[in-house]
């Protein structure tokens, strides 16, 4: 790894999934699954054992006696000899299995919060490949409640209490690392795409091959965009990939020059966000600290409840980070992948030139 990925270069990776063609029935993959399935097995969950921990908190020791900031972290001064197998599994169990794993066990060493943000950043370097996850160039993430009345409605929601409906984040993985949790509500609700779409063609047999066409998307006035092109659904090689963000499909309609292009496809991605928060299928999972909550883009989509910190000085603080799955596909992937690439590249060079004209 020569270090984190761009944010541009992970997003257009990431928005690039490979489509081949609609599949016509049901699709059977390990995360497919529904909320009774997680209830009943512990199969999502991983407890470290007193040796990964005290590697891990060895490997912390050695890492910080070098007086390195984070970022300067690589896989070779953050050691885990007898946990990188370990490490190793969690990447395919969310990758190409259940697509979701809750890591156990991190409280049990004492450490400061920079500590275990550093913690987290030394595992995530072994599972993938970490990037940024703006244009702040931020690695690891705070999230929090920063928002005063003021600024609230300008706030991004992670930065507010607020509730987060349906989403998936622009990398293959996502990383959260519950530091505190002195809250009422914030509960995390995670959901199978795969389970959600083999619902939605049961109960809307007629629409579900428009999921699977481009969708006006808002991108928020990031980097001064406006919006562009995106399918939320994609299939290659036997594996659907969902992207799902159903604010910024939604408000995409702000946009005056496609608002009645877009109103075209707000109902649908309405009717799938419906599909989503059948209680059957979301599951709901509280925060505890040390847990470190892993899950794949392409498969799960995840979303958070409304909550209320007790003091904001002890309040609900995770820190996030971004990772992409660093193992090699095919040939054909590849390619097909790189064609999909050139086409959301194409999008937001459109982008940039309306950004342009409007100046």
């Amino acid at each position: 790894m020569k270090g984190p990925r761009p944010v541009v270069r992970q997003t257009i990776s990431y928005f690039g999934r490979p489509h081949q063609y609609v599949p016509s029935g049901p699709i059977n993959h390990p995360a497919a699954w529904y909320a009774s399935d997680l209830d009943s097995t512990d199969d999502h969950i991983y407890k470290l054992s007193t040796t990964e921990l005290e590697e891990i908190q060895d490997a912390l020791n050695q890492f910080k006696s070098s007086g390195l900031p984070t970022e300067r972290m690589t896989k070779e001064n953050f050691q885990l000899n007898k946990t990188a197998e370990t490490t190793d599994s969690w990447r395919k169990h969310v990758c190409s299995g259940q697509g979701i794993l809750i890591i156990k066990g991190l409280q049990k060493l004492t450490l400061s919060h920079e500590d275990y943000a550093m913690a987290l950043w030394g595992l995530g370097l072994h599972i993938g490949n970490p990037g940024e996850q703006n244009l702040k160039r931020e690695l690891l993430t705070r999230v929090e409640n920063k928002a005063t009345e003021k600024e609230y409605t300008d706030s991004r929601l992670y930065h507010t209490d607020s509730e987060i409906e349906f989403h998936c984040d622009a990398a293959d993985m996502v990383a959260l690392l519950c530091i505190r949790n002195e809250s009422k509500g914030g509960e995390s609700l995670i959901a199978s795409s795969i389970t959600v779409f083999n619902e939605f063609l049961e109960k809307y047999p007629n629409d579900y091959q428009r999921l699977f066409s481009d969708f006006y998307f808002d991108l928020r006035d990031e980097g001064g965009l406006d919006y562009i092109k995106l399918k939320p659904l994609s299939y290659a090689f036997g594996d659907l990939k969902t992207f799902f963000h159903f604010d910024y499909f939604k408000s995409v309609t702000r946009h005056q020059k496609i608002k009645d292009k877009a109103l075209e496809g707000v109902d649908l991605i309405s009717k799938y966000n419906e599909v989503a928060k059948n209680p059957k299928i979301t599951y709901e999972m509280t925060f505890e600290p040390g847990d470190i909550q892993l899950i794949s883009n392409h498969h799960v989509i995840h979303g958070r409840r409304k909550y209320q910190d007790s003091a904001r000085e002890h309040g609900r603080l995770l820190y996030r980070m971004w990772l992409s799955n660093p193992e090699k596909q095919s040939l054909s992937y590849n390619w097909l992948h790189t064609t999909s690439q050139a086409k959301v590249y194409k999008e937001f060079i459109k982008a940039k030139i309306r950004k342009a004209i409007r100046r």
